[in-house]
Parts: C-alpha cells; structure tokens; sequence
C-alpha cells in the first residue's frame, strides 16, 4: 500500500509497506508476468503494460540481451555503432552483437 512502483494503493509513503512490498513481491507483480514476454517498458521490453520492474522473470538482463526479434541470425541488427542494420532496440542482439 505506499505507492512504489508495482504496488496496488498509495494510501502510504513509499517504503513504510515493507512487508507487502518487498522487491521480491513487486518483481512479478505485472498482470502479465511471466509469460514470456516483457511487459513493463524497460528498454528491449515488448510492451509497457506494467510499470518498470514488476515483470522481472520476462525483463531480466539476459532475457532482453537477445530479445531483438533477429537474433541469433549472425548479423548485428540493433543499431549500435558497427551494426548492420537499426532493426532492434541497442542491447537486443548481444549474440550478434558482441564484439563488434
């Protein structure tokens, strides 16, 4: 109930919830986590359903590193200088993409 992000009410001031809001109950707290797909807006993320932070089994570093819809298809597609091709968000397509 104090407002953080995740949380369901502000009816308190940010961190007096602990118990109820803790980052390990607020990680998956998105409606749509874990379903494969990252739904809270952080870069790479597919949609911003949910506010950043609450979708973190679908959001995580690893899952977003090659989340650009052309990975994994040996040519670097996210923009960063050096790439092939703009297609995907910068740091979508490390397999493709490191190194370069």
């Amino acid at each position: 109930d104090d407002g953080r992000p995740g949380s369901s009410y502000s009816a308190c001031p940010a961190g007096t919830d602990e118990n109820d809001c803790s980052e390990t109950t607020l990680a998956n707290s998105c409606q749509f986590a874990n379903d494969n797909s990252c739904d809270d807006g952080r870069p790479g993320s597919s949609y911003s359903a949910c506010p950043a932070g609450t979708d973190e089994n679908d959001c995580s570093e690893t899952t977003l590193a090659n989340s650009c819809q052309f990975a994994n298809d040996n040519s670097c597609d996210d923009g960063r200088p050096g790439s092939s091709f703009s297609a995907c968000t910068a740091g979508t397509d490390e397999a493709d993409c490191s190194g370069i």
